[in-house]
């Protein structure tokens, strides 16, 4: 059967870390509903507003100063790209399920790094909002910034899944994890606002979306595999973790 088959790749979490668990996913449900009224209301206002006032000023205000167009800010901005995240999630995820036998934590980041490309996507085509420094016919569209949707995944994902490997080897996990990976997601959404690269609400929206997509497949992942964890415990035999 398939459950035999991936039994290598599972083990239970101990006891005491279970309430923990579920404590964290009733905190990041609560996150996912905040995150998905944002995206909604910031979504409103750019299709309302395709150049809103407070976009103009402080896309005016930015423009030609500190980073601008420099070689430092190509770089940090590269931490948001896909062809650095890509492979960075790939081979996190392989040692998640892999090396660590945490399949849960792999999928969160996983899933949530695959859904955010398709959430994207389809706010680029539907709203087509151009780039600040672009015509409103050319090709590429702001809304919502990849670049922030991509590094909240990644780097969030990253967090939250070895946050989750803390608590299923019975460690006391670091909640400074979340405080980097949040710098270097402000980091990339910073270098593209003074790139000229985004308008402001394409900034916060790639951040609300990101959230959602990462968010909803931890509730998504936990809600299905804490259950089978407490009934595994309470019949005295090792799971999935």
């Amino acid at each position: 059967m398939l459950r035999d088959r991936l039994a290598p790749f599972f083990v239970a979490p101990p006891r005491a870390r279970l309430g923990q668990l579920r404590r964290l996913e009733r905190i990041v449900r609560q996150l996912a509903v905040a995150s998905i009224l944002a995206y909604g209301l910031i979504t409103l206002v750019v299709a309302r507003w395709p150049r809103w006032a407070l976009d103009v000023v402080v896309f005016e205000w930015i423009d030609g100063r500190l980073l601008h167009r420099g070689p430092v800010s190509y770089v940090l901005s590269h931490l948001g790209s896909a062809p650095v995240l890509t492979p960075l999630v790939v081979v996190a995820c392989a040692y998640l399920v892999l090396r660590r036998r945490a399949l849960a934590a792999g999928a969160i980041l996983g899933i949530s790094y695959g859904v955010v490309g398709v959430l994207v996507t389809l706010g680029k085509t539907m709203l087509r909002r151009p780039e600040p420094t672009k015509a409103a016919d050319a090709a590429g569209y702001a809304y919502p910034s990849g670049h922030a949707a991509a590094a909240v995944v990644a780097w969030g994902g990253l967090a939250l899944a070895f946050y989750v490997l803390g608590l299923l080897d019975g460690e006391s996990p670091r909640r400074r994890v979340f405080l980097w990976a949040g710098t270097v997601v402000g980091i990339v959404c910073l270098v593209s606002l003074l790139r000229s690269a985004h308008w402001l609400t394409d900034i916060a929206g790639g951040i609300a979306v990101g959230l959602v997509s990462l968010t909803i497949a931890a509730v998504v992942v936990l809600r299905l595999w804490l259950p089978r964890q407490a009934r595994a415990l309470a019949a005295g035999v090792g799971s999935e973790r």
